[in-house]
């Protein structure tokens, strides 16, 4: 299910949009996740709202994704899974940006893995020849 800005049922999607009604772009309710997606400028704005609102607390990065949509545009999408661990809930924020400019500015106090680095910095070690843990166990690039 999307939502495109009209009504929601889901709380933390609720709070966000009383903080700003604009800094949500669409709702995809699927299989009880919740992805939120943000225009570029409202991430960090969102992450904090996310982190320090007393009925939010997200207080977990678990993950943080990227997503190569080629040949669509915007061709690139970030994605951050976020917990709340004393309310025991999952958002998912999605940030989609084009091949002109796959860059996300996060400073790094909202959560330490959300910084400031171009898009092909996120993509796997393998593919950008750095060392990684992983060294060995993947077929060569």
């Amino acid at each position: 299910m999307t939502d495109s800005g009209g009504q929601t049922t889901n709380p933390v999607v609720a709070k966000l949009r009383s903080w700003s009604a604009n800094a949500i772009e669409e709702v995809i309710e699927y299989r009880g996740d919740t992805t939120i997606v943000v225009p570029r400028k409202v991430l960090r704005s969102i992450a904090e709202q996310c982190r320090d609102t007393e009925e939010l607390k997200f207080n977990l990065l678990t993950d943080a994704t990227a997503l190569d949509r080629y040949p669509l545009e915007p061709r690139f999408e970030l994605n951050y899974q976020l917990v709340s661990i004393p309310l025991k809930q999952k958002l998912r924020i999605r940030v989609k940006l084009s091949v002109s400019d796959p860059v996300v500015a996060v400073n790094g106090n909202v959560a330490p893995e959300l910084v400031s680095v171009p898009m092909r910095s996120i993509a796997p070690p393998m593919l950008l020849n750095v060392p990684s843990p992983l060294a060995g166990t993947l077929p060569p690039t």
